[in-house]
C-alpha cells in the first residue's frame, strides 16, 4: 500500500509569491522537494517532445512519478477510433525513456462520449492497451457510472478515477490493482477556483486511506489550481495522513498566510458576482480565460486608465479599449484570425487586462458589451 500525493501540473506562473519565489527557473525542481508526483496535463494538449521528457526526468528524484494524460486527439478528437491507437502508440513511444518514473496513464473521455453510441469503441480500446502500462479512466458522462463499466474495467484491469467535481457523483470503486483520486474543486463559476476546507479534506482523507488499504498504490492530485490552492490542499492531505514533513509544515504556513491577501480585477470581479463567469463566458472561451489567469503579472502594464478608455500591454501586445468611439484595437494572432472570420472572442491577452482594471470598470465594459454589434474591433500593429 502506498500512496502518493500531488498537484495536476506545476507550472503556473501564477503560483510565483505563493508557492514558488518571484522568477523561480527550475519549478519542477523546487516542486519535487515536497510531493513525489505530479500530474501532467500539457500532454492532453500536444504530444511531447524527447528532450521535454528529458528534462522532466533529469530535474525529478529517482522515486518520483509522473501520471500523464493522454493526448485529445486520441479521447476527444479520434474518440477512441480505431486510428486512434496508432496515435496511441506513438504517444507510448514518445514517453518511453520516462518509463520507469510514470505512474498512471489518464484517459480522460468528453461529456460527448455516450455510452449507448460508443460502447463496442471503448470495448476494442481497451482490449489493445498495453497491460505494461498503469491505465485510468475518467468518465464526463454520468451514463458510464454503472456497474457493467465498473465490471469492464476490472477485467482490463483499468483504474476508476474517483473524482470530486460539482456535476458527476462522488462514486468510489476499485476496479484495478491501482486507484486514482483527481480534485477538480467545487468552484460555482470555475471548478478550479475552489479551496477546499479543513474538514472537506478530513473527509476524503479517510476514504483515500480505506481505498489505499485495497490498492498496491494510490494515486491523489489537485486540479484546483487557481491561488495555488492545488498544492495547499495537497499538503493538507499530507499532514491528515501523516505523511507530512517539517518543510511541509513551514511551507502550508505560507500558504495559508497568501490566502489572506485581498485578491484584485477580474478574478475577485468573477468570485464576487455569480453572473458575471456568464457573461463572460458569452464573450471568450474558458480555455482562453484559464491561459488569461496563468499570465504572469510583471507582462501585464497599463498606460491609461479613464472613463472614457483603456489603454495597456500584455505580454508586448497593445490593447485599447475606446469606451466613447466603442472601438477595441488589439493585434495578437488570435484576435485577428477571429476578426478576420468575424467572430467576437476576446484573446487571453485582453482577459488578463483586465485582471489589472478596476471593478467599476469591468462591469461598465460587460455591460457595454451587451450590445458588441455597435462596436468596432480592429487588429492595429504597437508602436
Amino acid at each position: 500500500m502506498e500512496i502518493r500525493i500531488g498537484s495536476s501540473g506545476w507550472s503556473y506562473e501564477a503560483w510565483e509569491g505563493i508557492f514558488y519565489s518571484i522568477g523561480e527557473k527550475n519549478k519542477l525542481q523546487f516542486y519535487s522537494k515536497f510531493f513525489n508526483t505530479v500530474e501532467v496535463d500539457s500532454t492532453f494538449y500536444s504530444f511531447p517532445t524527447k528532450q521535454l521528457i528529458e528534462t522532466w526526468y533529469k530535474n525529478t528524484p529517482e522515486e518520483f512519478k509522473f501520471s500523464l494524460k493522454i493526448p485529445k486527439v486520441i479521447t476527444h478528437e479520434e474518440k477512441l477510433s480505431a486510428h486512434s491507437l496508432i496515435e496511441l502508440n506513438r504517444f507510448l513511444e514518445l514517453i518511453e525513456p520516462l518509463k520507469n518514473k510514470l505512474g498512471v496513464l489518464l484517459i480522460q473521455l468528453p461529456p460527448s462520449f455516450n455510452k449507448d453510441k460508443y460502447l463496442d469503441r471503448f470495448l476494442t480500446f481497451l482490449s489493445n492497451l498495453d497491460n505494461s502500462y498503469n491505465w485510468a479512466i475518467e468518465f464526463r458522462n454520468v451514463r458510464w457510472l454503472e456497474d457493467s463499466t465498473f465490471k469492464i474495467l476490472e477485467k482490463h484491469n483499468v483504474a476508476y478515477t474517483i473524482v470530486d467535481e460539482p456535476i458527476l457523483p462522488k462514486v468510489i470503486q476499485i476496479t484495478s490493482q491501482i486507484s486514482v483520486f483527481r480534485f477538480h474543486g467545487r468552484g460555482k463559476s470555475i471548478w478550479y477556483n475552489y479551496l477546499y476546507s479543513d474538514e472537506e479534506i478530513d473527509e476524503w482523507s479517510s476514504k483515500i486511506f480505506e481505498v489505499s488499504k485495497k490498492s498496491k498504490e494510490t494515486y491523489v492530485y489537485f486540479n484546483n489550481h487557481y491561488r495555488a490552492f492545488a498544492v495547499t490542499n495537497a499538503i493538507q492531505l499530507l499532514k491528515k495522513l501523516g505523511m507530512s514533513k517539517k518543510e511541509h509544515e513551514e511551507m502550508l504556513t505560507k500558504l495559508k498566510a497568501s490566502l489572506k491577501m485581498e485578491y484584485h480585477g477580474l478574478l475577485s470581479f468573477v468570485e464576487k458576482k455569480d453572473n458575471s463567469i456568464e457573461e463572460l463566458k458569452s464573450l471568450t472561451t474558458e480555455s482562453r480565460y484559464e491561459r488569461a489567469m496563468a499570465i504572469d503579472e510583471k507582462e501585464i502594464s497599463i498606460a491609461g486608465i479613464s472613463d472614457e478608455e483603456l489603454r495597456g500591454w500584455v505580454s508586448g501586445y497593445f490593447i485599447e479599449i475606446n469606451f466613447k468611439n466603442k472601438i477595441i484595437k488589439h493585434e495578437c494572432q488570435d484576435w485577428i484570425n477571429n476578426i478576420s472570420k468575424s467572430d467576437f472572442i476576446l484573446c487571453k491577452h485582453i482577459l488578463a487586462f483586465m485582471r489589472k482594471i478596476p471593478d467599476p470598470l469591468i462591469t461598465k465594459f460587460l455591460e457595454k458589451m451587451k450590445n458588441k454589434d455597435e462596436w468596432k474591433f480592429e487588429a492595429r500593429i504597437s508602436f
